[in-house]
């Protein structure tokens, strides 16, 4: 399905990155800044697609991990990730 519909293709490398940039410390801001990128892409597509793509970037999102003053409902920054 990524391969037709790239805005799932996107979150996904995302996710794999963050695990190469776990193993591979020495990398990591490299690669977390590549993984940022692909992180800013949009869903324009069938509903499929949509939930495919909510979780995967939700997924992305767990994976980057806790942040200092970032929550679920709210944030001590602006706006919540996940709101």
């Amino acid at each position: 399905m990524s391969l037709h519909h790239h805005h799932i293709l996107d979150p996904l490398l995302g996710i794999s990155g963050l695990n190469m940039a776990r193993l591979v410390p020495a990398r990591r801001s490299e690669l977390l800044c590549k993984v940022n990128k692909g992180y800013a892409i949009g869903v324009r597509a069938n509903i499929e697609t949509i939930r495919l793509s909510t979780m995967l970037i939700c997924l992305q999102n767990l994976g980057l991990g806790p942040r200092p003053g970032q929550y679920v409902a709210f944030s001590h920054y602006g706006k919540p990730i996940f709101m």
